[in-house]
């Protein structure tokens, strides 16, 4: 993986302190009585201090301005924390390309949002909020940001409910820095901020994955009733330089666009069965998107430590379960409780008198149907050479 960037390319006016351990005050120690005469004085005039501040700042036992540490030429270790600010909220920088730092990485390019914000903080009305923002609207994935941040940053955010979202919030200067100097982050329009970093196109596979990880947990899909696994973006970069990546951990996607759509967006979609199996490397355990790929492939019921239906008895109390876990994304979109209570209402009924009730086309329903046949729902049987459905016995009572 290597190291990246330099860490005192976050020098900011002496903002950025870091909190020296036993071993990097000895080594500031050491350098500072190794000076020649005159060495201090000439030390603050290079970092554009009063003599008396230098003072000050040597002997501060909790945080020492970053500048110096550069000005002096003393390596920073690792494992070392990091402060800025009234609050002094201390974090710990990676100097390495982790699995968790490239997943953050992905879900910023398609969904974060950096930001300086101007605001008044006790007397001072030109303080200055550096803040990260991603919002998601599926709590597991949200969730999943937050851990990898946690073992990332070493700081604890947790995400807030709004009304029809979750919100990852954090205002850091010395992580707003990392990210903008650093790992070379840029904030604006998607379409025109969005891409793959060269440290990423370079790193190895599992680096590779877990950039994907991000981009397609925030800003992929997968279809409630295929479970094809599309990703659309209006950035033409992204959606090119995604493509290898993808063919590096060993996934082929079945169809890209070769013009955008009438919203200029730009399509890869992944549906053959062998194939969707492969994606599940591209979600997190646990999370949304990864069990909808495992229920289409292996049913709702896999096993206690993969279940997330809640086992019902009522065929009713099964519809509430489903509409939890697959709801209605528009007023005038189908769900699969819409055709489970046409099948209830209509004993053996078939594709097409599905579709007319449904105004919807034969193929869709039919995938709806199949499917939840697949999961035990209906069964089906050859009625005047057609096939028809009825919800299966075990729900009947």
């Amino acid at each position: 993986m290597g190291t990246f960037g330099n860490i005192y390319d976050l020098c900011d006016n002496r903002t950025i302190k870091i909190v020296p351990n036993k071993l990097l005050r000895k080594r500031l120690e050491i350098k500072i009585r190794s000076l020649p005469h005159g060495g201090i004085k000439k030390l603050s005039e290079n970092i554009k201090v009063s003599y008396i501040t230098l003072w000050r700042d040597l002997r501060n036992k909790t945080a020492i301005p970053l500048e110096i540490f550069k000005e002096l030429k003393i390596n920073i270790p690792q494992n070392i924390w990091f402060e800025s600010g009234p609050n002094r909220n201390r974090v710990k920088l990676p100097r390495k390309i982790t699995a968790e730092l490239s997943s953050i990485i992905g879900a910023y390019m398609v969904d974060g949002h950096l930001r300086e914000r101007k605001t008044t903080w006790n007397k001072n009305k030109n303080a200055m909020h550096y803040e990260f923002i991603i919002r998601e609207e599926y709590k597991s994935i949200i969730d999943s940001f937050s851990n990898w941040f946690s073992k990332t940053f070493f700081v604890n955010i947790l995400p807030k409910d709004r009304k029809n979202h979750y919100e990852f919030y954090i205002s850091n200067k010395v992580i707003f820095l990392y990210f903008t100097k650093i790992l070379e982050l840029k904030n604006g329009r998607k379409t025109e901020t969005t891409y793959v970093p060269e440290y990423i196109k370079s790193a190895n596979k599992n680096i590779k994955k877990s950039f994907l990880q991000g981009i397609y947990m925030f800003d992929g899909g997968v279809d409630y009733r295929t479970a094809y696994v599309n990703l659309i973006t209006r950035s033409f970069t992204l959606f090119q330089e995604v493509q290898p990546l993808l063919h590096a951990i060993g996934i082929m996607p079945d169809y890209c666009s070769k013009k955008p759509d009438k919203y200029g967006r730009w399509k890869i979609r992944i549906r053959k069965k062998e194939k969707l199996k492969l994606c599940l490397k591209l979600f997190e355990k646990g999370t949304e998107k990864w069990f909808r790929i495992m229920e289409h492939l292996y049913g709702l019921n896999q096993s206690k430590s993969l279940n997330r239906v809640k086992k019902q008895k009522t065929l009713e109390g099964f519809i509430d379960e489903i509409d939890r876990l697959y709801p209605r994304k528009r007023w005038n979109s189908v769900t699969f409780s819409d055709v489970i209570r046409i099948v209830a209402r209509n004993e053996n009924i078939g594709i097409n008198d599905i579709s007319h009730e449904l105004k919807r086309g034969k193929t869709v329903v039919y995938e709806y149907v199949r499917k939840l046949e697949k999961w035990g729902i209906f069964s089906s049987t050859t009625k005047n050479n057609q096939r028809v459905y009825t919800i299966h016995e075990n729900w009947r009572k």
